[in-house]
């Protein structure tokens, strides 16, 4: 079935307005995560390898360590850098 281009103006003002609605429900989320961790930040394990929880995303940063405390030490070298 082809859409017409009045058909996709539609669809494309119904997306629009649905990322006006999602845009702040992703920001409450956010809110309300924060400082669920330590302010230095949360490590867990996943598998046989440590991740770090970002305090602000709540998102897994993209590296893995081996021990928990090479984690640790990630998220000290990440805070020590931010001065």
């Amino acid at each position: 079935m082809k859409l017409t281009r009045r058909e996709k103006i539609l669809i494309r003002e119904d997306i629009n307005k649905m990322k006006q609605v999602i845009r702040p429900i992703k920001k409450i989320e956010q809110l309300m995560n924060e400082g669920k961790c330590p302010k230095k930040g949360c490590v867990k394990k996943e598998g046989k390898f440590w991740r770090v929880i970002s305090n602000i995303t709540g998102k897994l940063w993209p590296q893995k360590y081996k021990t928990e405390e090479s984690a640790d030490g990630a998220i000290e070298a990440y805070h020590a850098s931010r001065g």
